[in-house]
């Protein structure tokens, strides 16, 4: 018990090395104690050794086998391993941790997320429905329910999904906005992600609903400044004018600088913004230069 809490207690410091030390102790003393193994492993997952962890999870429920929290955490660690076997395995983890408590939302989130990495999209589905009754003001939980709804092609729900996770993030966070995040299990609350804002983005911009589209990837540049895939985005928003002489014209020139070419100062191979820019010029009629574009590709200047 001594070691046991000195563990948890340097563990939570942040002193992992001690941690880890102090639960090995722990186990030689009682090598038939499934929480031993248990500590040990988030020990070994602070530290980075993700498949020792997964092996002292197996020897806790080899104990154990009732341990829902353990078959949660194994789960989730093979799951982040995204190998086709690892993540079977991981899904038959995160089931037994369903089966044993049937009532907590974050392991039917963690099993969507398991189906959504098979891309079995419809059990997904089915899988975040729960998660969203069981904890209506997770946000998260919505928006994974989104994404498997437009897998489905059920496009109107995903968009429907998407929005109301965007709105309860809103409203948990003040009105804020958090970083970008996700993979599987991701549980935590915080503001909105700016993959939700991408996502719905996309959906639009594929429906011609390009005024929203710009919308919401702007609103994505709003939680992620640096987000390549959202400048990308709001390029393709954008057509070329009729009139190549007008100054709507000059404006689509500037539009491309500020899109594909600001996509280019964060990534500058970035292959697909040169393969858009030339797409977009030739469309526009333009054979050789101006400004703008040579301004967009300052950054890749050995790129012909």
């Amino acid at each position: 018990p001594v070691l046991t809490n000195l563990g948890l207690a340097v563990q939570a410091e942040g002193h992992v090395e001690e941690a880890l030390a102090a639960f090995q102790g722990a186990l030689k003393l009682t090598p038939e104690d499934p929480n031993a193994y248990f500590n040990l492993a988030r020990a070994l997952t602070d530290s980075g050794e993700h498949r020792e962890a997964q092996q002292a999870l197996r020897s806790c429920l080899a104990l154990s086998p009732q341990d829902a929290e353990a078959y949660y955490d194994l789960g989730l660690s093979l799951l982040q391993q995204k190998e086709a076997g690892a993540t079977e395995e991981g899904v038959e983890a995160v089931r037994a941790c369903v089966t044993l408590e049937p009532k907590d939302g974050k392991n039917w989130l963690a099993l969507g997320d398991g189906l959504a990495a098979q891309k079995r999209w419809e059990e997904s589905a089915s899988a975040y429905t729960r998660a969203c009754d069981l904890r209506p003001a997770h946000a998260p939980s919505w928006a994974s329910l989104g994404n498997a709804l437009e897998e489905q092609g059920s496009n109107a729900d995903a968009e429907t999904h998407w929005r109301k996770a965007i709105a309860l993030a809103k409203a948990n966070d003040g009105g804020g906005a958090g970083a970008d995040g996700g993979g599987a299990g991701a549980d935590g609350g915080g503001g909105v992600q700016a993959s939700w804002y991408l996502n719905l983005a996309s959906m639009l911009r594929r429906a011609d609903r390009m005024a929203e589209a710009r919308t919401m990837y702007s609103s994505a540049l709003g939680v992620e400044p640096t987000s390549v895939d959202a400048y990308m985005g709001l390029g393709r928003c954008h057509a070329p004018p009729t009139d190549s002489q007008s100054e709507g014209a000059r404006r689509y020139l500037q539009g491309l600088r500020d899109t594909y070419g600001a996509a280019l100062d964060l990534q500058p191979d970035h292959a697909g913004a040169y393969t858009a820019l030339g797409e977009a010029m030739r469309m526009y009629g333009l054979q050789g230069g101006c400004d703008e574009v040579r301004a967009c590709l300052r950054a890749g200047r050995h790129a012909r």
